[in-house]
């Protein structure tokens, strides 16, 4: 399996940053057939990254909701990631409630799942980028 190029992919939108050190996953809805390809679009990512490096992931969810069926992928994802694996993840939300329920979502859920990857959230994408950018 290749590694996720530039580009959009079923509606999911990846970009490498940094030599490919940093990577960039923007959805703009949770329809499922949108969910399955973020899914399956880091999934791939996780599985492809060189275990010399620490895994950098920003997820740009703005304006998005948490569904049930985002919440069961993101949670399965989660388990997907080596308990071994150093780096950080980032979450691109909004303010106000939508962005609120995927914060707190990930505050007690995905910090649980993954112990070993801080988890931050941010309102910004430049401020998510610099707080990765820390790692290089």
């Amino acid at each position: 399996m290749s590694e996720p190029m530039d580009g959009m992919r079923n509606c999911v939108i990846v970009e490498w940053l940094f030599e490919r050190r940093v990577v960039t996953v923007r959805i703009e809805s949770t329809m499922p057939d949108v969910i399955d390809a973020w899914y399956e679009t880091s999934l791939e990512v996780i599985q492809n990254w060189p275990e010399d490096k620490p895994y950098l992931f920003l997820g740009n969810f703005t304006n998005l909701g948490l569904t049930p069926y985002s919440r069961q992928c993101a949670e399965k994802l989660a388990l997907a990631i080596p308990k071994d694996m150093s780096g950080r993840v980032a979450v691109v939300i909004s303010r106000g409630i939508l962005g609120y329920g995927l914060r707190m979502f990930g505050i007690n859920r995905l910090k649980a799942l993954i112990p070993n990857l801080p988890v931050e959230f941010f309102f910004e994408e430049t401020k998510a980028l610099a707080w990765l950018e820390e790692l290089l």
